[in-house]
């Protein structure tokens, strides 16, 4: 352990306005310091400062942890140094896509869409679009037809992919759900195309197994990339700290962003958040030596409720279906965030975020750190250096408000409004030149192949490694799994309309045919499924408009700001045809599956955002017809050529195909048990 006698004076913090790595370089020379942000001191914070920290802004982005013993302390730790020799460089991913300088005609690129698609095809990944900017393909890009690697041994972990030996280590006791298997065949090629560090979308994420698998090699990935930037920054300490000052001068090891925070991961709700967190622990232990600071308090706000909710809970549970119940079963608190440091022997939770590697958050929660333009807590320094951004069950954000999402993810590398006390000559070139985007990774995990998450990736992802998209293998649809035979008419609407204008079509054509049949015919118990609540607003205000004339019939309508009482007596209502007609939002229906008695005709505004929600409401009228004439009941669905991805979750790949190439505008669909 030196002595501080024999160490270098800390240098007075600069205050930079400009990013021009030029102008930082020259500022730099005069007085260059060992010590670094990236690296915060091992003292705990108190749990009172910690608890101002998460509910003031202003005091959360304050970091003020950082010393010098600590920096030179870590050297030596286990953890950050793995004792791996990166001295191959096509196992040396990490070099590869945080070290890349990129040329004048590799940004002008980047700056275009995904216009070169490469088509492969995995084992159990199936079907890859690999996507990459520009109009010709970049000879140094990555091709991934090379992968996957063999993952069937911890030696493949250390070796293949340079991972951290405490984290290969405690991977096998974390993934032993597999059997003898360090790997399933799925974990492989995820890892494999994780770790090529392309942006990379999922969107096959359901089943508890599969959401199991898939988190653990997420957390691997993350923890991974935290500890592998972190090992060099402190084999860079260590060499400036046997420097002598003059060439301490002439040295150059840029190695950081300007800000520390490097993953950010994205959660619906609490207990998401927990799982994966705990996971993460899990990998960074070292003979349970690793201390975490407020543990206690971490379960207490982020598993469940009392023991009396929870049993409550259980029990209303158990009457929903498979997927509800793995969605719901946990805290599903929406608003939190948390910051989590890695320090030497420590995981330090409840970290104010420039003091944190790794940011867990979820959408709510994140944008009111982040606040509006104007607002005295707008801030979004923190996002400045992200390198890997996850967002976990993406699905779910639809449900909850997507605006959020764009919101932090336009926010993201933005020139930061202050230098948070940085070395400016530690930061990389393309963080000062702007260009932090071109080194972000994406990946997203969803249930569900949705328009709004894959323009998500294309309008925002500017990975310098591409893109991969993983697309589902539809063989037959949720259109099977309806049992009895029922009338199913689906409507194409008009082709030639835009996209922009879809919404306006489908409305005009709901009131001019599907509503006037309603009335002409005085249909009754009808339910009218609406995805989009701008969508129900717009039918609801012109039904009551009708209803008010004399010319429409009754009606009731369900949807998520509906007290539980008036909930209560629509169904009733309905039930008894008091209501011939209810309007129904697919918002209620993911947050409440309830079972709707009395259905007999069935209307879909618009396709579901979840595919099995389709067959779910179908089965609705099986229930409800035993007892009357399936030719009472029917089922009268709207769509156009902007819902292919919908169409074929529905009807499966061969029919759809089928339906979309068709000139007929309406095709009827009978379905039972042999279908």
């Amino acid at each position: 352990m030196k002595t501080k006698s024999t160490r270098m004076q800390k240098r007075k913090q600069v205050n930079v306005t400009s990013f021009s790595h030029k102008a930082a370089n020259k500022r730099q020379k005069k007085d260059v310091v060992v010590e670094t942000y990236d690296v915060t001191s091992e003292d705990e914070i108190s749990e009172s400062e910690s608890d101002v920290s998460l509910e003031k802004p202003q005091e959360l982005l304050h970091d003020n942890d950082d010393s010098e013993d600590d920096v030179l302390d870590s050297v030596q730790d286990e953890l950050f140094d793995n004792g791996n020799q990166h001295t191959n460089t096509l196992t040396d991913q990490y070099s590869a896509f945080i070290g890349k300088e990129l040329k004048q005609d590799e940004l002008d690129a980047l700056r275009c869409k995904y216009q070169h698609n490469e088509f492969l095809s995995w084992q159990y990944l199936h079907k890859i679009i690999y996507m990459q900017r520009g109009e010709n393909k970049d000879d140094n890009a990555k091709s991934l037809n090379q992968l996957p690697c063999n993952l069937d041994s911890e030696k493949n972990l250390l070796t293949s992919f340079a991972i951290n030996k405490t984290l290969a280590s405690n991977w096998v006791k974390l993934n032993e759900t597999n059997g003898d298997e360090i790997c399933s065949g799925l974990q492989a090629e995820m890892f494999t195309l994780l770790q090529s560090y392309v942006s990379v979308l999922y969107p096959s994420y359901s089943g508890s197994d599969t959401v199991n698998n898939m988190q653990n090699i997420m957390c691997l990935h993350a923890l991974n990339h935290v500890l592998r930037s972190r090992e060099e920054v402190l084999k860079n300490n260590t060499r400036l700290s046997k420097m002598s000052t003059e060439q301490i001068e002439q040295a150059e090891y840029r190695d950081q962003g300007i800000t520390r925070p490097k993953v950010l991961i994205l959660v619906p709700f609490r207990d998401m958040a927990y799982s994966i967190i705990n996971k993460m622990i899990s990998l960074l232990e070292r003979n349970k030596k690793t201390e975490v600071s407020f543990r206690k308090r971490f379960k207490q706000e982020f598993s469940y409720l009392p023991d009396d909710t929870l049993e409550n809970s259980k029990q209303s549970l158990d009457k929903k279906p498979e997927d509800y119940q793995l969605l719901f079963a946990g805290n599903t608190d929406e608003c939190f965030r948390i910051g989590i440091a890695l320090l030497r022997n420590s995981v330090r939770l409840y970290s104010p975020f420039y003091s944190s590697d790794i940011i867990f958050a979820s959408p709510l929660g994140l944008r009111t750190i982040i606040g509006e333009k104007g607002e005295s807590h707008y801030e979004h320094d923190f996002l400045s250096s992200i390198e890997l951004f996850i967002l976990d069950h993406a699905d779910v954000f639809l449900m909850q408000n997507w605006e959020h999402i764009l919101h932090i993810t336009k926010h993201l590398h933005l020139r930061p409004k202050d230098s948070h006390g940085v070395d400016f000559s530690r930061v990389r070139h393309s963080a000062l030149d702007g260009q932090s985007k071109h080194y972000c990774q994406f990946v997203v995990f969803s249930s569900i192949a949705s328009p709004l998450i894959g323009s998500l990736l294309t309008r925002y992802c500017n990975n310098h490694c591409g893109l991969a998209m993983i697309k589902n293998v539809v063989n037959s649809g949720t259109i099977c799994s309806i049992p009895k035979q029922i009338p199913q008419m689906f409507h194409r609407l008009d082709v030639s309309v835009s996209y922009s204008k879809i919404q306006n079509t489908r409305f005009e054509f709901f009131i001019s045919n599907v509503l006037k049949q309603c009335k002409e015919k005085k249909m009754s118990r009808v339910l009218i499924y609406i995805p989009q609540y701008f969508d129900f607003v717009r039918v609801r205000n012109h039904m009551r408009r009708e209803k008010k004339s004399a010319s429409g019939p009754h009606f009731g309508h369900i949807c998520e700001y509906t007290k539980p009482t008036e909930v209560g007596k629509a169904r009733r209502r309905f039930l008894t045809e008091k209501f011939p007609i209810m309007l129904y939002t697919e918002r209620y229906h993911f947050y409440h599956r309830p079972n709707i008695k009395g259905i007999r005709h069935l209307v879909f505004f618009e396709l579901p955002t979840y595919p099995h929600f389709y067959s779910e409401l179908c089965n609705m009228i099986s229930s409800s017809a035993e007892d009357m004439s399936l030719s009472s009941t029917s089922i009268i669905t709207l769509y156009s050529k902007y819902d292919v991805a919908k169409v074929i979750s529905v009807l499966g790949d061969r029919r759809a195909d089928e339906l979309m190439k068709s000139p007929k505008n309406v095709h009827m669909f009978l379905t039972d048990h042999q279908t």
